[in-house]
């Protein structure tokens, strides 16, 4: 019997559900749905996970990505959402929710998890950092394919100032700089982490890939740096395959 899991993953901007096959790991194309969200209070956010089972009239597992570092289905720290999320255990008021089981997790570290899967990673070797840049800059970061957990380098000060305040879409959009200086903005962000963890590849999702053949090629560093494969589906993918992996373990 196939296994088919919900998966949701929580971008900031919206919600994108679908149903995943993962044994196959693939989503179920015809089963996808995007719905924005504007209020990010949890309780909106609760509200709209509800909306989505009901829609898909959902009675089985249910994977949920987070933007943010998240252990054993509780929020670590929100990165650009109100406080009020820290310490919150989303994965027990999902479960309260919905009556359904529930695994929530890292959403940036879900959808890179899925690219080093089935996606641009599946041939990568030794150190890999997946980074989603949008809103913010989110990253993943990988050994022979084994995830570090809930990395958070947007955070990090490249000449006094943040990366996700240097580099990331909201940015570029806020300052209304072309696409070919986005790039060379993220170039610098790209060489610091060049010289602080010596990696073998670079993968770049998330919004810089609406126009990727824009920004990617005028990127010129030593590493390798490659254009995410599985697109919006990644999160949601990703999510799904990983409540299969933390339930075998």
């Amino acid at each position: 019997m196939t296994m088919q899991v919900l998966g949701i993953e929580y971008t900031g901007d919206e919600l994108r559900a679908g149903i995943v096959d993962t044994e196959r790991g693939e989503l179920i194309k015809a089963h996808f749905i995007s719905l924005p969200i504007a209020d990010h209070s949890p309780s909106k956010l609760l509200s709209r996970i509800h909306e989505l089972v009901k829609l898909f009239k959902w009675k089985g597992d249910l994977a949920f990505g987070f933007p943010g570092p998240v252990e054993n289905g509780i929020i670590l720290q929100p990165p650009f959402l109100d406080s009020i999320w820290e310490k919150a255990d989303l994965q027990l008021m999902v479960k309260e929710l919905t009556d359904l089981e529930t695994f929530v997790c890292n959403g940036n570290d879900a959808a890179a998890y899925a690219e080093m899967k089935l996606g641009a990673g599946v041939d990568a070797k030794g150190k890999t950092i997946v980074l989603s840049v949008g809103s913010i800059i989110s990253s993943s970061i990988f050994y022979q394919k084994t995830l570090f957990p809930n990395s958070e380098l947007g955070l990090i000060q490249i000449q006094g100032i943040r990366a996700n305040e240097r580099a990331s879409n909201r940015v570029r959009k806020k300052e209304g700089i072309k696409r070919r200086t986005w790039a060379k903005r993220i170039q610098l962000v790209l060489n610091h982490y060049e010289e602080l963890f010596n990696p073998d590849l670079f993968i770049l999702c998330g919004e810089v890939c609406h126009k990727a053949d824009k920004v990617i090629p005028f990127i010129d560093i030593k590493t390798e740096v490659k254009e995410a494969a599985l697109f919006k589906y990644a999160g949601v993918i990703g999510v799904s395959l990983q409540m299969m992996e933390a339930r075998k373990n």
